[in-house]
């Protein structure tokens, strides 16, 4: 199991690096559990949410937004999940957000 994990994780960051958004927040997600890598890294997997998000991502803007509510690899920045969870919610489609 752990060694498929690991070539999930690489396949990922080389697609994360090649600037995929859903590549890069399933990378994040990676560095942020500590699976599939030596050690998690909180402040790396924010970076990889952020180049998500900036291409629109949804999923992204999601788990970037749970990382500023909790200071996890960034600031804890409340406004900045909520406004990050607002637009995720409106590229979803979600018209009540």
């Amino acid at each position: 199991m752990e060694g498929r994990l690991r070539r999930k994780k690489k396949e990922s960051g080389k697609a994360a690096d090649a600037g995929l958004a859903p590549a890069q927040n399933l990378y994040g997600k990676f560095l942020q559990k500590g699976r599939g890598v030596r050690r998690s890294d909180a402040c790396l997997a924010a970076q990889y949410f952020q180049k998500a998000v900036d291409q629109g991502d949804a999923d992204a803007m999601v788990n970037l937004a749970a990382a500023h509510i909790e200071g996890r690899g960034c600031p804890k920045d409340l406004a900045k999940a909520r406004s990050l969870l607002d637009v995720a919610a409106k590229n979803a489609g979600d018209v009540d957000a």
